[in-house]
């Protein structure tokens, strides 16, 4: 709390809430549905032919490679995001209250805290939408494969 500064810490209180709440809801239901899945799909192949499901399992790295590497990017991507949300916390925080706001009018810098701040924005903006992509591309492309 010493070394961090305030917006920082706001934004960051804020996105673990968030992804605390994605992870119960979401993620979580994701993983029990998908495990169901796995083991009924994976019941009705035996069933259906096991040479072929033995196959299916040797190509399962096919698979396992790409998304474990596409996992690595998008942690990246959303490393990235959760810094330009700090900043721009951050910002918001010390410039956006009344105190700041008076400093920054007094000192006659307002336009160029609107345009620092619009520079943060469009990076979360920008980081928003080439996480999307990628992962979209990403999704697609596996079911391609």
């Amino acid at each position: 709390f010493t070394r961090t500064r305030t917006g920082a810490l706001v934004s960051r209180l804020n996105n673990d809430v968030i992804g605390a709440q994605r992870a119960f809801s979401n993620t979580l239901s994701g993983v029990v549905s998908n495990l169901v899945t796995l083991l009924l799909t994976l019941a009705v192949m035996l069933t259906i032919s096991w040479q072929i499901t033995a196959l299916a399992l040797v190509l399962l790295p096919v698979f396992v490679v790409p998304a474990r590497r596409m996992g690595a990017r998008m942690a990246g991507m959303e490393r990235e995001a959760a810094s330009h949300n700090a900043s721009m916390g951050n910002q918001m925080t010390e410039r956006f209250s009344a105190p700041g706001a008076t400093l920054v009018k007094l000192f006659g810098r307002p336009a160029r805290e609107s345009a620092e701040f619009a520079e943060r924005a469009r990076r979360v903006r920008d980081i928003g939408v080439r996480s999307a992509m990628a992962q979209s591309a990403f999704i697609t492309a596996l079911t391609l494969v």
